[in-house]
């Protein structure tokens, strides 16, 4: 990863606190879509849980499942923002929010499933 890069430091944070661990042993690919188990992943690690190795996917499944944050569906999928924002606000808590999305162009196309996150 270049130094001069603007992730540089969140990525340097990440991986030396070991909630990302890379696409491969040698690469980070931040330009790539994100699929819905490196998600699981990342948010299990980040709530304590020791996922690595092999069954690194499997047991985030199993993770995201017993934590409600998803149901562990379509886990090679690449995520939506309405989907990454709906798994982040259930990690968080399922916070309330005054806010509607009144004020963003493509409000309409949020499915109902996400606006209570998305807002």
């Amino acid at each position: 990863m270049p130094e001069g890069a603007w992730y540089y430091d969140s990525l340097l944070y990440v991986y030396q606190n070991g909630i990302f661990s890379g696409t491969s042993a040698t690469t980070f690919s931040p330009y790539r879509d994100m699929t819905r188990q490196q998600l699981w992943t990342v948010l299990g690690r980040m709530a304590g849980e020791e996922l690595s190795g092999s069954g690194v996917f499997s047991a985030a499944r199993a993770w995201t499942i017993r934590a409600g944050v998803s149901d562990g569906s379509d886990p090679t999928g690449t995520l939506s923002r309405q989907q990454l924002v709906t798994l982040l606000w259930r990690f968080a808590g399922e916070p309330t929010s005054l806010q509607g999305l009144s004020g963003f162009l493509d409000a309409v196309q949020v499915s109902a499933y996400a606006k209570e996150a998305m807002s």
